[in-house]
């Protein structure tokens, strides 16, 4: 049973949405609806109220109508209420609404798990990379070795080829060392379906591109000191 509504009065800070229909906190969706209709009848400025009156029991009734703002309401209603027999003034956060610190605290997790899971990604790519320069220097040390050991057999062909072969195993040790430095460079290429991108960032082919070029370099080099060094 619902209670004589009174007559709405604005009041931003005292306003009970409950009280303003007579109703009490426990009251069905269908009693809020009788009770709006029943105020919006006497309270409508074409029978003697006010605009503003009216304007005060639509918001009221979209708070109190809605299950989702009207759990909100409610949640802030109890801490309000809560605060006062406590005497204890509002503090900015006490002032925010169940949904409000809900979702706060959840963003706050997604940061904490996504800076979690980057952290883990970068760790995978230096390992990765760490890995793949052992791998490489092995390899291009095996090369020099032999290459210069048997530098005095060393045709126009076979050396193209040790170009070739060192060039590779340069750049692949470029590789290892950026993938270190830069795991983010590293992990682009992984997220490239994630991202449905074809090619990878202009800084990751700058990247590339000086490896390229730093590689190509060194590896001839090493092959014309040792075409030209006496055997």
């Amino acid at each position: 049973m619902s209670k004589q509504a009174p007559a709405p009065a604005r009041a931003e800070d005292d306003i009970d949405y409950y009280e303003l229909f007579g109703l009490e906190p426990n009251a069905t969706a269908e009693q809020i609806r009788h009770a709006y209709r029943a105020a919006a009848k006497r309270h409508h400025p074409d029978a003697g109220g006010t605009p503003e009156a009216m304007d005060l029991l639509n918001e009221a009734y979209a708070v109190l109508g809605d299950p989702l703002k009207r759990h909100e309401y409610d949640t802030e209603r109890r801490l309000e209420a809560e605060r006062r027999r406590a005497k204890i003034a509002p503090a900015p956060e006490a002032e925010m609404t169940y949904f409000d610190m809900t979702a706060r605290m959840q963003a706050e997790l997604f940061r904490q798990q996504a800076d979690l899971l980057n952290a883990q990604r970068a760790a995978w790519a230096r390992q990765s990379a760490a890995t793949t320069l052992s791998n490489t220097l092995m390899w291009l040390c095996l090369s020099l070795v032999l290459g210069f050991l048997l530098r005095a057999e060393l045709t126009r062909q076979l050396a193209w080829v040790w170009f070739l072969l060192n060039a590779g195993l340069l750049a692949a040790t470029g590789f290892g060392i950026t993938g270190i430095l830069w795991p983010d460079l590293r992990l682009e290429l992984l997220d490239l379906s994630f991202k449905r991108r074809l090619l990878p960032s202009r800084r990751w082919w700058k990247r590339t591109l000086i490896v390229i070029c730093a590689a190509t370099a060194i590896s001839a080099a090493i092959v014309i000191s040792a075409l030209v060094m006496p055997s």
